[in-house]
């Protein structure tokens, strides 16, 4: 009686499989205890990839912000409130490299193309095999194999190489990486110092995860693309590199990575020649959305003396900071971020890149 019951609930649905969820034909089925054990790296894979993508999103955001609020801050007629732009309709958007066009630089490559607000004709991809990016192609990406036209092209350059392939990347490319470009390893295994020694520049930045035996035990769905992934909130707030204590997350990245992020911005300021007062205008509208109306409190205000820049001329052209020096040292700005009121702009400002496409898919 209760199967019949059963059936005639889901008649309707010509598409129910009453195998679906039936265990034997489940593909945990067919492993050992001792391969069992291993299924948890599905999950800390994907969770790894799904934040690296939300890293590179939000870092080729803040940069191009930069670039194109140089204009205003040293305009004689600069607006009053801070609008973040349509990337699509400026001409000073951050050209963005990525060298490698496999499963990370090509994932990398969807996510900046569905979240980035930016020109996708300032989107390049060096790959060995360019034909295997079509899509990316159709989309208006310019992939080709030509590791040296790449980075003497672009501000931003994403490393998406295999860890044998990086020696032998570097020995090519390091004559022609500018040090005004932020490189960004997501997934090297090397220390940031020997890559700073290995490509011949300190504006770089790497991301580096760990997790635990309880975080290795929390539910993620590995089963979805990382485009699909990043299309929901609670995922996004799992990835902000400021808020990495939360109790579901199944990886951790590195403490002092939104720092650098942070760094990289000022970094950039010194690239469009502003001055140390343009350079912290500027970083607090892009960092903590500060404007003539929302005016930020003395506290959390990021000031020279958070960056070492105490004695320095607000006139005087904005100084570069070593990127890979802030992972052993105490920091003035380090302390600031810890603050609770810091980190709740900060999560806000992050969310915020990926926000239009969240409010489309609930609203239409």
């Amino acid at each position: 009686m209760a199967m019949i019951q059963r059936l005639n609930n889901t008649s309707s649905d010509s598409s129910y499989d009453i195998t679906r969820r039936l265990p034997s034909l489940q593909f945990e089925s067919a492993l050992t205890d001792e391969e069992k054990e291993l299924l948890s790296l599905r999950s800390r894979s994907h969770a790894i990839t799904v934040s690296i993508c939300a890293h590179s999103i939000y870092l080729a955001d803040i940069l191009s912000e930069v670039r194109q609020l140089r204009a205003q801050l040293q305009s004689t007629s600069r607006k009053t409130a801070m609008i973040l732009h349509d990337i699509n309709e400026t001409k000073d958007s951050v050209k963005v490299g990525i060298l490698g066009g496999g499963r990370l630089g090509s994932q990398i490559a969807h996510c900046l193309i569905t979240f980035g607000r930016m020109n996708l004709q300032n989107l390049q991809i060096s790959t060995r095999r360019p034909e295997t990016l079509e899509y990316l192609q159709h989309k208006g990406v310019d992939c080709y194999y030509g590791n040296k036209r790449l980075v003497s092209s672009v501000d931003l350059l994403y490393i998406c190489v295999l860890p044998s392939q990086l020696p032998g990347i570097a020995d090519e490319i390091k004559g022609y990486l500018s040090p005004s470009t932020v490189v960004y390893c997501p997934s090297s295994s090397m220390p940031l110092k020997k890559l700073k020694q290995l490509l011949r520049t300190s504006n770089i930045l790497k991301s580096e995860f760990h997790w635990t035996e309880e975080s290795s035990r929390n539910e993620w769905d590995y089963n979805v693309n990382i485009k699909t992934s990043l299309e929901k909130r609670d995922v996004v707030n799992m990835t902000n590199p400021i808020f990495q204590n939360r109790p579901d997350n199944v990886v951790f990245c590195n403490p002092r990575l939104a720092e650098m992020m942070v760094c990289a911005c000022v970094n950039m300021s010194s690239v469009v020649g502003l001055t140390t007062s343009e350079m912290l205008e500027c970083v607090n509208m892009v960092i903590l959305e500060e404007s003539d109306r929302n005016q930020l409190a003395d506290n959390v205000r990021l000031t020279a003396a958070d960056f070492g820049f105490s004695n320095l001329d607000p006139s005087e052209l904005s100084r570069r900071i070593d990127l890979p020096s802030i992972e052993d040292k105490q920091t003035k700005l380090q302390k600031k971020m810890a603050l609770p009121e810091f980190i709740e702009i900060f999560k806000k400002r992050y969310s915020c890149v990926f926000e239009e496409l969240h409010h489309l898919i609930a609203h239409g």
